[in-house]
């Protein structure tokens, strides 16, 4: 499955909860394969003190149960994703996936041309 639907799929299925925890546990990230709240938040950390990407705010929608999060890269001053989940662990989740993805496949990339 891409990453894309991955960082899509409404995890309100225990099918889908199941795919985005497998997926971000097998990223280099993890050794343990024990994603929790504390490494997703370490993982995120560490991809911010290396690469010009970060976590920019996270808020609960007013409307609805979901929270939202912005991921933005310090580089430009732009925000390249919003990510959009029922708890703090599933934004956490799919940010931690899409940072990562990022990062190879853009800040790499960049870094390697320019």
């Amino acid at each position: 499955m891409k990453i894309s639907k991955v960082i899509s799929l409404d995890c309100k299925t225990k099918e889908n909860r199941k795919i985005l925890i497998e997926t971000v546990a097998n990223l280099p990230l993890f050794n343990d394969k024990d994603v929790n709240v504390n490494t997703l938040e370490k993982a995120i950390n560490k991809m911010s003190n290396k690469y010009p990407i970060i976590l920019g705010y996270m808020l609960r929608c007013q409307d609805s149960s979901y929270w939202s999060a912005m991921i933005k890269e310090t580089n430009h001053h732009e925000c390249v994703k919003t990510i959009y989940g029922e708890s703090i662990f599933e934004v956490f989740l799919k940010a931690t996936l899409f940072m990562y993805v990022y990062i190879k496949k853009v800040i790499k990339k960049e870094n390697k041309d320019g």
